[in-house]
């Protein structure tokens, strides 16, 4: 069965495959800003220094479907759960899908919706799930 592209992820720039996620798809954004250490307030006048060392970091909430097997939770979760993985995923910035950018999971809630015992290989689905994930 193929899938329409809409967001696919791979543990590194080069060699990896994509996978593509199941749809339908939740995800919501947060772009944060960095500040160095040296940012902060003044004791003496109230004046706020800032010292911003990167912005555009892109936080990302994605929610997969419910219905997703073994199998396929154990292929998501073998490239997010990795060091550090690639994600092509909608900008809300641009209006575009963008690739390469990278990112770490920093939380992963997956909850087995049912195990199903009629089959001869051990299966079970998952609720929706959802992962976090932020821009290296």
């Amino acid at each position: 069965m193929s899938r329409i592209i809409v967001t696919r992820i791979k543990k590194d720039a080069t060699g990896a495959e994509w996978y593509t996620l199941p749809t339908p798809m939740e995800m919501s954004f947060q772009d944060d800003v960095i500040d160095a250490a040296t940012s902060g307030r003044d004791s003496n006048n109230g004046i706020m220094y800032r010292d911003i060392v990167r912005s555009d970091v892109m936080t990302t909430q994605c929610t997969l479907p419910a219905g997703i097997d073994n199998n396929e939770m154990a292929v998501i979760l073998d490239i997010i759960l990795s060091p550090g993985f690639y994600m092509q995923i909608p900008d809300p910035r641009t209006g575009t899908f963008t690739t390469n950018r990278h990112f770490y999971c920093a939380s992963a809630n997956v909850d087995i919706d049912k195990i199903l015992s009629d089959t001869t290989q051990p299966l079970w689905v998952y609720k929706e799930s959802t992962f976090n994930v932020i821009e290296y």
